[in-house]
């Protein structure tokens, strides 16, 4: 209850994750924790912690590829074979499934830690896709669908942003504008998606 209330109100998917697994090492024995994002383009870490004092910092921890290609594929969760690290589905959509890891390298994972998780990630769930669905529409309204890059509107705010830094006047700011002679006719000749 108190994890949901605390991600009810955000929308930053970072933060709604951070929350999460920080209440999954702190519900179970655990000792770290990450939330890894699975996707055709590979594993990404989106968020980890480490309990105080763990011997480890998550960072360091080889991340487990084909335990994490199961659980993203089957939808369920999996012990390692000694029970040290527990591999739990938490959302799935878009084409991606958000997993959690926990690792526990002095003592072992039990059914009870498994429960623990699976209520955490059910309560979650509401949060979770609210904080998704709004990552997809802040992309969708900053990038050109076309070619993936920042549209105008983003480049305006990045450009007004760039000027009030504090460290301006340290670092130095260069914009370049490129006109290419003729490129109509690549786009005529070729089509938009070519140019």
């Amino acid at each position: 209850r108190e994890m949901s209330m605390t991600m009810v109100s955000d929308t930053d998917i970072k933060n709604v994750f951070d929350v999460l697994i920080d209440h999954a090492v702190h519900m179970t024995t655990a000792e770290r924790g990450r939330v890894v994002l699975s996707s055709q383009e590979g594993f990404q870490v989106i968020a980890e912690i480490s309990r105080e004092g763990a011997a480890t910092p998550a960072e360091d921890e080889v991340l487990d590829e084909p335990q994490l290609k199961q659980v993203a594929a089957t939808g369920e969760a999996v012990f390692s074979e000694d029970h040290k690290k527990l591999t739990v589905p938490i959302a799935s959509g878009e084409g991606s499934t958000a997993v959690a890891v926990l690792t526990q390298p002095t003592g072992q994972f039990t059914n009870q830690d498994l429960f623990a998780v699976d209520a955490l990630s059910g309560s979650s769930a509401v949060p979770i896709a609210n904080a998704l669905r709004y990552q997809r529409t802040r992309l969708e309204a900053t990038t050109d669908a076309l070619t993936g890059l920042a549209n105008a509107r983003e480049f305006r705010h990045r450009l007004e942003a760039a000027f009030p830094r504090p460290d301006r006047r340290d670092k130095p700011l260069s914009l370049l504008l490129i006109d290419f002679d003729h490129f109509k006719t690549v786009n005529d000749q070729l089509g938009h998606q070519h140019g």
